[in-house]
């Protein structure tokens, strides 16, 4: 079971073009929730986020990735789980074929049906429906479509998650 994850408004707080280090504050709850996934059985853990932030130029692409890699590196050793991270660093206007709410960042994995998409947009959920991902988390208060379970919060989610 593979478990894929936005990164802005899942493992961090949307600040709004967030690509360094010093902008970065982790909800600290992702840390459970990923403790909770690898203990149900996730073997993958893949961070697949839009970062147009880069495209824009807020923040350079070295930028994002030190970022990236300080964030792996938290996570490898607060819950032993390496993850992977896709990005897509375009514009909207530059219509990509790796900008959620397409596909492009999924075809890199095979998907089956055990596999997980949790985001907080309707675009991280419209995406992982196109890409075949039955199992749409979204973390939201916001009314939006295409999800399968939704969750007020990331606590909502922890006790769902310690139930099933």
């Amino acid at each position: 079971m593979k478990c894929f994850l936005d990164r802005d408004g899942i493992f961090n707080y949307d600040d709004g073009y967030v690509g360094t280090i010093e902008r970065f504050r982790w909800y600290e709850n992702i840390f459970i929730i990923l403790s909770i996934l690898k203990s149900k059985g996730c073997s993958s853990f893949i961070v697949i986020t839009n970062q147009s932030g880069i495209g824009r130029g807020y923040y350079s692409e070295d930028s994002f990735v030190k970022l990236s890699k300080w964030m792996c590196d938290v996570v490898e050793q607060k819950v032993g789980i390496k993850l992977k991270i896709v990005y897509c660093p375009h514009k909207p206007e530059d219509n990509c074929k790796c900008r959620k709410p397409k596909t492009g960042m999924f075809e890199h994995f095979i998907i089956d049906q055990t596999d997980i998409m949790i985001g907080d947009k309707s675009t991280d959920m419209l995406a992982a429906k196109k890409a075949g991902i039955k199992n749409r988390w979204l973390i939201s208060t916001v009314e939006t479509k295409y999800y399968s379970e939704k969750f007020a919060s990331h606590d909502e989610l922890i006790q769902m998650l310690e139930l099933w």
